[in-house]
């Protein structure tokens, strides 16, 4: 699939020369008999320019015979499809195939109508036409106009005929194109058959069938038929032709595929440098036929390693092309496809770009986009893009191309497992492990079967493989897989070197992260030994192992031999651009090195370089903002190594940055395009199309709920049947691929990757300090990094930082390991077995973990700080958590035990939190939007979850669905009576205050009601049941509402998810009140926080929520929030501001002090997320 369309298009060429000879005159025609034999005359000559390859003057000819037809279209409306005929096959001969096709699509037409459908001079038309289908890629098409000629034929002329036989061939070719190697086998023996009758045994027309034979065997894999065909194809050229034929060429060329498909590539050059020996002896050296053997040639060398003998070869081939065909026909797309894949391997990323883009711009125009060839550009272009680390790019360019060749191919086909292959790379350095391992496994499997167990391609299917099982730390398996792979490559001797080298650079790698460390170091020695001798030791590829090395170095404490490697390393990807991932990696180890020889001068420099790239790698990722913050988690010890440095250089300003760039980065990009249309890239047949297929996936997982819904129901059904387990693995799938949808739609979206490409400016400290911060107050920032934590400390004109560490004390009594405060430690502590947060969100045992608690307002407050909090002094504290941090409300921690132990709530100020200042600082600046003077307040509540009855008996299907997704994610869906009486008195304190609330409550509570009514609301109040959903990024946790009528309408199920609240326009809201539960709470992710339901609502626009991060109280939390609208509404009769987090200070304080809540369990669950 490497080579262009040539040669079909000399087979289409043949077989029209051929069945020119047989042609007979139709049915005679009613234009002037001496019209009727000037087209004649010019048909002939134009046959005879045509085979002489004096193309200009053919097509001189062919437009008189036009001419003349089109002056006669009233008599004679026939005479002018000789014309179109003949310019029709020149313009295939030019590569013009859509005017091609145009031109005979008119003449099959007028033939039609003229002389029916059984017309011998029809078919020949269809013939063309079809050869026009299948070099535009329309496979289909080519097929329906080649079996219509064929019933002709067989008709006119008979089964046996040379005329079927002809066509059989056309017809085998379409079946080789589409990978039908069967159906072609019996195509072109039947042809066989006919020629050896017709011609002999020994003709050159039988020889033409071998080869096609050959071609077959080739693409089944059967290389010892192949090579049979081949050379008895050969032995009839060498008999009926001069040493020297170029059809002797047309055979070693044959031979050369059989051997570069099984990977014989230096015995594939050989052969293919006699074909262009041969072809410059005929036809001369600046010959097509020459350029085409050449570029085979710089293929082979190419795979082998040789890559200066390959750029020689592809110039020369690019510059006959260009010389013969000018600039825009498809051959030079080949070329310039090939010199592009080079100068890829070399590095040479900027040229490689611009010859693809080139060769894609060629393709598009002669082929359209869906095309086999358009897609194998493509496909490149996107390896090209996944070595620059651009992902999103390379998802894309690399999706399109599996859609298309494997719409042509189906699923087992090699070249559609090359593609999947690389798509399952992508996916992989894109922490996508599970969805890599799929495709991988794949990969393998159809190799194994079309390939065999011990093919080059095997091998790399192999490799993949491993580096899956790596990733997963399964070293074991990967050592196997990799293993297998070397044999591989090894018995591949010379031809497998180039790979071979690879592998050993892959087992390295594998070993590396054992810290096996000689073992390592043995196998990059050998892959920088194999590629120094293939001359590439100075490509992308050899620099990535020369940093590898170099850490293998690092390891064994040899650092000045580690640092000549960084260097070397650095050079070359600097200068080429690639894998800007493993250029940071290897600036880091640079700075390391640096900063351990007290050159901290130099280590910031090139920390500063690697944080740079991480920031460039960060607008390439591809998938959502889940995926993006998953990826970029890889470059966290980046940032955490600056704020080191800097804690040591005493630079609060730097530190701060660094701790800001690392935290929270999707949140701040779906804040930023929040309110963007994600539909104005796309065409309308786009968008509808999103749309079926979003209705479809929604439709199917609420049919596998409500089948779920119905086995729970069922008296027979229990806790370990075969049905409903089944039907839970079916619904979990089923999410993933409705998940799968929204993600692809938003990263295939340009609109969507050109605003997160915008970056965001890193706020200053002194900005912080006077807008965030401000007098009176404190904020805390914490980074809770891999290897150690972090504060900063900031007031109004102050700021200090300090790392967080455990005494030996404290972790005893936390159940941690004593020393820096890591993530997995504080983790553990919070939300291991026995943790905090568990225990806080249990009525039982929130007084049980007080001690905890104490120890914790140690370890996260210096007692400086301590001091100053409890000390009546501050207006406000700020807290900006970092990690589990992010799910611990601070005003639970107990700054004195004793028998009442006193809680930060006790004596500290009002608090409000946020995922960064520089999301608060977002928040802060939106613009104040117009809001409804009338109803500024909308208030839900008493949603109904099943009929008034609530009797098992009388649960309609709708609810019973309902109920089945809730208990899915582990909830319950019990009515929350105490939500209809907060929604009253939150009325009634507005009302109170003569501002009008409109409420939807029961039945009234619909999700479509919440949607159409929440526009232009001041304050947003929701009190319903909360669900969290721990898989795909919390995608599914919703607020449980009541169901629409009906259940054919997602947008009205009765579950307001996360993906759907992103969508909601809140822009004007100042504050959304979530009395629900857990929706603060969510799967947690370094580095980005929670994805929790609070989440979606910034983004849609409040600027401010209070949440909960547990499971609330029905009646107290009614009680708290009533109490808290009641401050917000007293502020908003005085027409002064609002202190938001003052007034939930209140509430807390007061349902703390009513004895029966006293327990954190009742008042601490609720937080103040966003600027006060």
């Amino acid at each position: 699939m490497f080579a262009c369309s040539s040669p079909l298009t000399t087979r289409a060429t043949t077989l029209v020369a051929v069945l020119l000879t047989i042609i007979a005159i139709g049915p005679q025609p009613t234009a002037s008999a001496d019209d009727n034999e000037k087209v004649e005359a010019l048909r002939l000559q134009f046959w005879d320019l045509y085979e002489a390859d004096k193309l200009t003057k053919a097509e001189k000819v062919a437009r008189q015979m036009i001419q003349i037809g089109e002056s006669n279209q009233a008599n004679d409306p026939t005479q002018i499809t000789w014309g179109w005929d003949c310019l029709g096959q020149l313009e295939i001969a030019l590569a013009h195939y859509r005017p091609a096709a145009a031109l005979l699509e008119q003449s099959a037409r007028v033939r039609l109508e003229a002389w029916g459908e059984d017309d011998y001079d029809y078919a020949e038309t269809l013939s063309r036409l079809g050869d026009a289908y299948v070099l535009l890629g329309r496979f289909t098409d080519a097929d329906r106009e080649f079996q219509k000629a064929l019933k002709i034929q067989i008709k006119e002329y008979g089964e046996d005929s040379e005329e079927v036989a002809y066509t059989r061939q056309s017809l085998g070719a379409l079946a080789l194109e589409i990978d039908k190697p069967t159906e072609a086998e019996a195509l072109f023996k039947a042809s066989l058959a006919v020629m050896q009758r017709e011609y002999g045994a020994d003709s050159v027309e039988a020889a033409y069938c071998h080869d096609y034979l050959a071609t077959v065997y080739t693409q089944a894999n059967r290389f010892a038929e192949a090579l049979a065909a081949a050379k008895l194809a050969q032995s009839i050229y060498a008999k009926q032709y001069e040493p020297g034929h170029s059809s002797l060429a047309v055979s070693l060329e044959t031979l050369a595929e059989i051997d570069f498909q099984q990977g014989k590539y230096q015995a594939a050059e050989q052969k293919q440098e006699q074909a262009r020996k041969i072809y410059e002896a005929a036809f001369g050296s600046d010959n097509s036929a020459v350029a085409s053997a050449i570029g085979s040639i710089g293929r082979a060398q190419m795979l082998q390693g040789h890559l200066r003998d390959a750029e020689n070869n592809y110039k020369k081939s690019l510059a006959i092309y260009e010389k013969n065909h000018g600039p825009d026909h498809p051959n030079v797309a080949t070329a310039l496809y090939q010199l592009a894949g080079l100068r890829q391997l070399q590095g040479r990323f900027v040229e490689s770009d611009a010859l693809y883009q080139r060769a894609l711009k060629i393709r598009e125009a002669v082929f359209g986009h869906d095309n086999v060839l358009t897609a194998w550009v493509r496909y490149e272009m996107s390896i090209l893009e996944y070595s620059r680390d651009r992902y999103a790019e390379a998802e894309a360019l690399c999706a399109d191309a599996v859609r298309v060749i494997e719409g042509v191919y189906g699923k087992t086909h090699v070249d559609v497992a090359l593609f999947k292959g690389h798509l399952a790379d992508i996916y992989l350095y894109q922490e996508r492990v599970e969805e890599s391992q799929e495709l991988h496994q794949e990969v393998l499997r159809v190799r194994e079967e079309l390939l065999g167990s011990e093919h080059i391609d095997t091998a790399w299917a192999l490799v993949g493989l491993a580096l899956v099982e790596g990733e997963r730390e399964q070293y074991d398996r990967a050592s196997e897989l990799i293993d297998r792979a070397i044999a591989i490559g090894t018995a591949a001797g010379k031809d497998g070197q180039n790979d071979l080298g690879t592998f050993h650079a892959y087992l390295g790698e594998l070993r590396l992260e054992q810290k096996r460390w000689d073992e390592a170091e043995a196998a990059f020695q050998v892959a920088r030994r194999i590629l120094a001798e293939l001359g590439d030791d100075q490509t992308p590829v050899a620099a990535q192992i020369t940093t590898m090395l170099a850490k293998v170095y690092l390891g064994q404490d040899r650092r000045q031999e580690a640092e000549v490697l960084l260097d070397q390393g650095i050079a070359v990807l600097d200068r080429t651009g690639a894998f800007p991932s493993e250029r940071f990696e290897a600036y880091l180890l640079r700075a390391r090195n640096s900063w351990a020889s007290d050159r901290r001068s130099e280590a910031l420099a090139d920390l500063r370089s690697a944080m740079s790239l991480a920031e460039e790698h960060r607008t390439h990722i591809s998938g959502g903002e889940r995926e993006r913050a998953r990826t970029f988690v890889n470059f966290a010890e980046g940032y955490e190594q600056m704020v080191a440095w800097q804690l040591a250089q005493g630079d609060v300003a730097e530190a701060l940055g660094a701790m800001e760039r690392a935290r929270s980065r999707s949140m701040l990009d779906e804040l930023a395009i929040s309110g963007s249309s994600l539909e104005v890239g796309r065409s309308a047949v786009e968008r509808e199309q999103l749309r079926q297929r979003e209705a479809e996936l929604t439709s199917r997982v609420a049919e596998l709920e409500t089948q779920l819904a119905a086995v729970r129901a069922s008296d027979e059904a229990t806790s370990g049947s075969a049905s409903k387990q089944q039907l839970e693995q079916d619904l979990a799938r089923a999410r993933t691929t409705l998940y799968d949808h929204y993600r692809d739609a938003r990263s295939n979206n340009p609109v969507y990757r050109n605003l997160l490409s915008a970056g965001t400016t890193t706020l200053r400290l002194s900005q912080i300090q006077r807008e965030l911060v401000g007098e009176n107050s404190l904020a805390l920032v914490y980074f809770i990094g891999k290897s150690s934590g972090y504060l900063a400390i900031l007031t109004s004109d102050a700021a200090r930082l300090v790392e967080l560490s455990v005494s030996e004390d404290a972790a005893q009594t936390l159940g941690i390991a004593a020393g820096p405060l890591t993530h997995d430690e504080l983790n553990l502590a919070l939300a291991g077995d026995g943790g905090v947060l568990s225990a806080l969100a249990s009525p039982d045992n929130a007084d049980k973990v007080t001690a905890k608690l104490r120890v914790l307002w140690d370890v996260l407050v210096p007692a400086t700080e301590q001091a100053a909090i409890v000390g009546g002094g501050l207006a406000k504290l700020i807290v900006l958590p970092d990690g589990p941090l992010a799910l611990l409300p601070f005003e639970a921690l107990v700054v004195e035990r004793g028998d009442a132990p006193t809680y930060l709530i006790d004596v500290g100020p009002p608090m409000h939190y946020g995922p960064s200042a520089t999301i608060l600082m977002n928040l802060r600046q939106r613009t104040r939007a117009a809001t409804q003077d009338e109803n500024p307040v909308l208030s839900v509540g008493d949603p109904q979850y099943s009929p008034a009855s609530q009797s098992e008996s009388d649960t309609t299907s709708d609810s019973q669905r309902m109920q089945t997704r809730y208990t899915s994610l582990g909830g319950k869906l019990p009515r929350l009576p105490f939500t209809a009486l907060e929604s009253t008195w939150v009325n009634d304190v507005f009302d109170e205050q003569g501002i009008s609330v409109q409420r939807l409550v029961g039945e009234d509570a619909t999700e479509a009601n919440v949607r159409n009514n929440s526009l232009g609301r001041r304050y947003l109040h929701l009190a319903c049941h909360g669900l969290t959903d721990q898989s795909h990024g919390n995608l599914f946790g919703s607020l449980a509402l009541t169901p629409g009528a009906g259940t054919g309408d997602p947008a009205n199920d009765g579950f307001l998810t996360l993906a759907e609240i992103y969508e909601l326009n809140l822009h004007g809201c100042e504050l959304t009140i979530l009395s629900a539960c857990n929706t603060n709470y969510g799967p947690q992710q370094r580095g980005e926080g929670v994805w929790a339901l609070s989440r979606g609502f910034l983004v849609a626009g409040s600027r401010r929520v209070v949440a909960s991060n547990w499971v609330v109280d029905d009646q107290a939390g009614a009680s708290l929030i009533s109490y808290f609208a009641s401050g917000l509404a007293n502020a908003e009769k005085k027409q002064v501001d609002v202190d938001y987090a003052s007034s939930l200070h209140a509430a807390k304080k007061w349902v703390r002090q009513q004895d029966k809540w006293s327990s954190p369990y009742y008042w601490a669950t609720f937080v103040l997320v966003g600027p006060n």
